[in-house]
């Protein structure tokens, strides 16, 4: 029987490999479909039956549930089913032998040797992924009229392009730091290769951000619309670009933090997550479909945030958390849920504008982790009073 953590990496390498491909056989470039709309947000039309702001420009569609689309609902369940999978398979596993997860066991028979070859394995699978990404949107790019059309036009293309893998880079790169993933008997990796597995793929997260950013900076400065991009006070879809420059100014910060890390690895350690937190936060409010990709990542980090909580909260072992683990994920879809229902009550009153829904796209995220959080730390909470102590 396959091991329900293989299928859950499958899993999330399945849905990752094959989203753009599929995104793209549903939307094409003649649909008129915005590139928000993917996740229930605006569908760009000649008229519009609302009086709001925007009105002039394109409808809003407020989906079937909670602001929804259909399609961002099956993508949002499709994405977060990993963490789902993974929590009730270590919920069956619990029950059905009722014993504790053999995760640390298996870690501890990882040899180094073994180690070091599954983690040349995951970089080979990770950059042929970054390949399998950036090549997709690039071929579809360059095959039509309008990036055909000049030079800066097909340099265009590969800049927007490379935003894809640095999505895809950006929503995954912390998974490895968490024990949500188990990642040591998962992938056959050692703590030490674990770290190593997450400074490459920070790496290569650099590398698109350097290509994506910069390179949107030199078109725009090449059109000559650098300064217009960037006039807010015209153009609240300007939001945009200004929250594109920002988090490309707080990842070179951060990188260069990263790099010279070593002398003074106790101040980067401290700064490093609430750093991460906020380039993602900031990232969210370039590109609002971030808010549903980075779920897993919040649901895993709240999670191992309660976790580390467990002291006070006195949790009951490995069953506990895989229930907690679940609660996590169920609270974070409920955040995400509650943001964006109420972000479609806002986008169909009249007097809506196009700057307002930047603060959603920001609190969806942030909501999803608390959410997280706090279904977690009731499932402890529980715990403690089930068990009538506070031992692990």
């Amino acid at each position: 029987m396959l091991n329900y953590r293989i299928l859950t990496i499958c899993v999330l390498v399945a849905i990752a490999a094959t989203y753009n491909s599929t995104r793209s056989s549903l939307f094409t470039v003649s649909s008129r479909v915005s590139e928000s709309a993917l996740t229930g947000e605006a569908i760009w039309v000649p008229s519009c039956n609302t009086t709001a702001a925007y009105a002039h420009l394109f409808c809003f569609d407020a989906g079937v549930f909670a602001g929804l689309s259909p399609y961002a609902i099956i993508t949002t369940l499709f994405w977060i089913s990993p963490i789902l999978l993974l929590a009730l398979g270590g919920i069956a596993e619990h029950i059905g032998n009722g014993s504790e997860s053999k995760v640390e066991e298996m870690t501890e028979t990882i040899s180094d040797e073994q180690s070091a070859h599954a983690l040349g394995v995951f970089k080979f699978v990770w950059t042929l992924l970054s390949f399998i990404w950036f090549v997709n949107p690039f071929c579809a790019m360059v095959s039509t009229e309008f990036y055909q059309h000049s030079a800066i036009r097909f340099f265009l293309a590969f800049v927007l392009a490379s935003s894809y893998p640095l999505s895809w880079s950006l929503m995954l790169v912390s998974l490895p730091m968490t024990s949500v993933t188990g990642c040591s008997s998962l992938l056959g990796l050692t703590k030490y290769h674990r770290r190593e597995a997450h400074i490459f793929m920070a790496t290569w997260t650099a590398l698109w951000v350097m290509i994506h950013g910069v390179g949107e900076i030199i078109y725009l400065i090449a059109t000559k619309t650098l300064w217009s991009s960037l006039a807010v006070g015209k153009d609240g879809e300007n939001l945009v670009f200004l929250f594109g420059v920002i988090p490309l100014v707080v990842s070179l910060l951060h990188g260069i933090m990263a790099v010279f890390r070593k002398g003074w690895y106790s101040v980067f350690r401290k700064v490093h997550l609430p750093g991460a937190f906020i380039l993602l936060l900031l990232s969210t409010l370039h590109w609002s479909p971030f808010s549903f990709f980075l779920l897993p990542a919040a649901t895993a980090h709240a999670f191992e945030m309660a976790k580390k909580w467990k002291g006070s909260w006195a949790a009951g072992g490995g069953l506990w958390d895989s229930i907690a683990l679940l609660s996590a994920s169920l609270g974070s879809l409920v955040g995400l849920c509650a943001t964006w229902a109420s972000r479609a009550s806002y986008m169909e009153e009249a007097n809506a504008n196009r700057y307002i829904p930047f603060v959603f796209a920001g609190a969806s995220i942030t909501l999803s982790f608390v959410g997280a959080l706090v279904s977690a730390c009731i499932v402890f909470a529980v715990a403690k009073s089930f068990r009538g102590d506070s031992t692990v």
